[in-house]
This record gives C-alpha cells, sequence and structure tokens, in this order.
C-alpha cells in the first residue's frame, strides 16, 4: 500500500468525491472537485491518487436499521408505501405553493436568496472575526457564493458557545438591538426560523444554512429561550410556547403538539396570572369564561402562534375548532384590507 494512502481518510473523500458527478449544479460539482482534491493533498496525494483509491478498497456496506424498512411496513400495513407517496407529493406541492408566493412577492429567487439588511448588518459586525472562506459555489438561483468557513472559533453549523470568541459575540449582538426580553427573542427567533424554511424550499434537499455570523445570532436566541429568565408574564407564557415550537420543527410536515402535562401547567400559569392581574376580582365560582375572554384568548394566540392549527389553538384555549377558524378568517381578512 502506498504510504500516503494510509492517510487518505477514504470514507470522506468517497462522499465528497460523490458530488463532483453527482452535484444538483454546476457549482455543487466545482466546490466538491475542490474539496476533494484538498483531502487528496492533506494526505500528500494527487486528486487523481486518491481517486484510484476508491477503486482499490471495496466500499462499505455497514448495516442499515432503515433498509428494507417500507417493505416490512407495507406487509405490516398494507397501503403504506402508497400513503407515504401521497404524503411526499403533498408536501412538495406545499412547497411549490409557497415558492410561487415567495417569487411573487420579491420577483426573482436571487432577491429572496440575497441577504437581507438584518443579514448585511450581521455579517458587516463580523468582518474582524473571519478567519477563512470556503470554496465558491453556486446556490439554487445561479448566483457564485463563497461561504464563511471558519468565524471567531467556529468552523461548522454544529458549534458550542463556550467556544465562539466573546467579543465577536458582543458584536453581533450588537449588530442589530438584541432583544431584551424572552418574548422578544422568540419574536425575532421565528423570523429568522420561518427564512430559513423559505429557503429551503428553492433547494431539492430542502435543506438551507446561514452563514456562521447569522447562525451565530440565531444560537444566542435560543439560549435566552433556554436560561435567561423571566421578568414578565409574558416572558414566561412564550416559554411556554418555546418548547411546542422547538418540538413542532423537529417534522417535516406540520405536527399538533399533545402532551396534556405540558398543558395542565400552561393552563395553570393562566389561571395564576388572571388572578394576579384581577387580585380584587372575585373569582368566578364554576370556572367558566365568558366569550369575550375566549375571544380575547383565541386572537392573543392568532397573534403570538399564527403557525398553530385551529386545531392545537382549540386544545389550548378550550373553544371548538370552528371558533378558532371563524376567528382567523376574521383576523386575515383584517389585516388584508390596506
Amino acid at each position: 500500500m502506498n504510504i500516503h494512502a494510509s492517510n487518505l481518510d477514504i470514507e470522506k473523500f468517497r462522499k465528497v468525491y460523490a458530488l463532483v458527478t453527482g452535484g444538483a449544479t454546476d457549482g455543487e460539482r466545482v466546490a466538491a472537485q475542490a474539496r476533494a482534491r484538498k483531502i487528496a493533498e492533506r494526505a500528500g496525494m494527487s486528486l487523481n491518487d486518491a481517486v484510484s483509491q476508491l477503486d482499490s478498497q471495496p466500499k462499505p456496506k455497514p448495516a442499515n436499521f432503515f433498509e428494507g424498512f417500507a417493505d416490512w411496513m407495507e406487509e405490516k400495513e398494507p397501503g403504506y408505501k402508497a400513503k407515504r407517496a401521497r404524503e411526499v407529493v403533498e408536501r412538495e406541492q406545499r412547497y411549490a405553493s409557497r415558492r410561487a408566493e415567495i417569487l411573487k412577492q420579491f420577483g426573482t429567487a436571487k432577491a429572496f436568496l440575497d441577504p437581507t439588511p438584518n443579514e448585511r448588518l450581521i455579517l458587516k459586525a463580523a468582518e474582524p472575526f473571519i478567519a477563512e472562506l470556503g470554496e465558491p459555489y453556486e446556490d439554487a438561483c445561479g448566483t457564485w457564493r463563497r461561504p464563511i468557513s471558519s468565524f471567531a472559533g467556529v468552523h461548522s453549523h454544529f458549534f458550542n458557545l463556550d467556544d465562539v470568541d466573546p467579543e465577536a459575540i458582543m458584536a453581533i449582538k450588537a449588530a442589530i438591538p438584541f432583544p431584551e426580553t424572552i418574548r422578544g427573542a422568540f419574536e425575532e427567533l421565528k423570523v429568522w426560523d420561518k427564512l430559513n424554511d423559505d429557503r429551503a424550499h428553492f433547494y431539492g434537499h430542502h435543506e438551507y444554512y446561514y452563514e456562521l455570523p447569522v447562525e451565530l445570532r440565531i444560537e444566542l436566541l435560543r439560549e435566552v429561550m433556554r436560561t435567561q429568565p423571566v421578568t414578565s408574564w409574558g416572558d414566561l407564557e412564550a416559554r411556554f410556547h418555546y418548547k411546542s415550537y422547538a418540538w413542532q420543527r423537529q417534522w417535516i410536515d406540520p405536527k399538533d403538539f399533545d402532551d396534556p402535562e405540558w398543558s395542565r401547567l400552561f393552563d395553570d400559569v393562566r389561571i395564576l396570572r388572571a388572578l394576579a392581574e384581577k387580585p380584587f376580582r372575585e373569582p368566578v365560582q364554576n370556572g367558566r369564561r365568558t366569550n369575550a375572554e375566549k375571544r380575547s384568548a383565541v386572537l392573543s394566540m392568532l397573534d403570538t402562534n399564527p403557525e398553530l392549527s385551529d386545531r392545537e389553538i382549540c386544545r389550548r384555549v378550550g373553544v371548538s375548532p370552528q371558533t378558532v377558524g371563524n376567528w382567523r378568517r376574521r383576523r386575515n381578512d383584517r389585516l388584508s384590507q390596506p
């Protein structure tokens, strides 16, 4: 065996080189070739020498838990494959519909994928801490971009805040006013998440990653949601909503958050809040709320968490799905008026 070949991370090289011929765009293929060449050079080899090693070593076939899973499920639940196929079609239709809405609003994919004003402010603040740029790549709209590959001690999209330069954290927080409250952090976090989801619709793999400085900003917001003490009832309510929100974001397709213990705790907090805000009001003995109170609760939920389904809101507020749907339509009609 060539002594250099033993230094080659053959499996990493195999995965990267697969994109040289299998990348979705010319830009992705060019970028993959550059990464493959760099891996080979680190092992003291040329790109061609490294490629030759792919044929000399058998391609591993690790045990895959999911291999044959669809066939097993089809046997257990006839119609499983057809159901999953319909879900994929419905998902793609949902993505296509959202892409059409975005293009109607922005005119071109480039206008939507280009950095927003807030992104530009964050990237400007990050400049003193950028250590290295990655290989150029062609994005979904055909624009060549060069990503930040090393920033303030961060070298990937998965990092710990403890590893980040504290001065960079201060700069990113100051780039645009950083929320002082948990509720404010939650509102900004939802804006970033929605933009991420929408941009992902323009990529075949339905994934999108911000530049590292923006990822840092988002992680700082999540840190607020996890650890910052509350300063108001609104903060506490936002933290409750964040738990269900974070759970729902784990799934590709929308799912209702169903946690009876969470619901009981959330209702208890609302009861205590009502008692604290109206200490001199005699409580209603039967515990029933007026229609005005129900309406107020539904509208408040629609304002703070419009992404929740009618069914989820009705479960949290304690009204019928039809009531939620009626107030959602009225609210949307009101917001759509010039």
